[in-house]
């Protein structure tokens, strides 16, 4: 249970948007539509799963709604190698690829809450000990 591998979808949100505000960006509003984008010569359209939109939208409403558009911009803004280079910091090889910000990635319980640790530490990395 601890430490197989799963898909973390949206729980790696508010670890691109601490890099965000590291580099300034947590005041940044994009438009929360339906929004295509090229990568290898293809379209990737994201929506958001819920269905809805809500026009202009800052970080803080964006994490509070999962909202995949304002995600996949603002990663798209910082570049894709961002939010790659803070996984590798924990030894995470994560490809530098767009979705990553939707949480493309298998990780076990235990590397996701090793790097939460660092919201309520201060940012100082302590690694998880189970008894």
């Amino acid at each position: 249970a601890i430490n197989g591998k799963r898909d973390i979808g949206s729980t790696i949100k508010p670890i691109l948007y601490y890099e965000a505000i590291k580099c300034g960006l947590e005041h940044y509003v994009f438009d929360s539509s339906p929004y295509s984008y090229l990568y290898n010569n293809n379209k990737i359209t994201v929506t958001n799963s819920s269905g809805f939109y809500y026009g202009p939208i800052d970080m803080r409403h964006a994490l509070a709604v999962s909202d995949n558009i304002y995600a996949t911009k603002m990663h798209l803004t910082l570049g894709t190698n961002t939010l790659a280079m803070h996984l590798k910091k924990y030894g995470i090889n994560a490809s530098p690829i767009p979705s990553l910000a939707l949480g493309s990635i298998s990780l076990s319980l235990k590397e996701l809450n090793d790097i939460y640790t660092q919201f309520f530490t201060d940012g100082k990395y302590i690694k998880t000990k189970f008894i």
